[in-house]
């Protein structure tokens, strides 16, 4: 039996393959918190079910780098050369 996938509801912006029911939303920072998404699936004959889930999206947190100095030095450690045998 044929498939359809439908979304009900979910955040602006999020899509829904009608024929996979692969889903696709890119949020961006500014839209931290929880998100209640409700997919509905359809067979041809006509029955159908719900999956409810949430996606839960975080702020990015920055990484913040001090320099320590302007210079860097990095000295190659020093290579073992085998002996020739005499």
């Amino acid at each position: 039996k044929r498939l359809r996938f439908k979304l009900e509801k979910g955040p602006d912006g999020m899509v829904i393959d009608d024929v996979l029911g692969s889903l696709s939303w890119h949020p961006s920072q500014a839209e931290p918190g929880v998100y209640p998404v409700v997919v509905v699936v359809r067979d041809s004959s006509g029955l159908e079910t719900k999956q409810l889930f949430s996606v839960t999206v975080e702020e990015k947190t920055e990484t913040v780098a001090t320099p320590v100095g302007r210079h860097i030095r990095v000295r190659k450690p020093a290579e073992e050369t085998p002996a020739s045998p005499e």
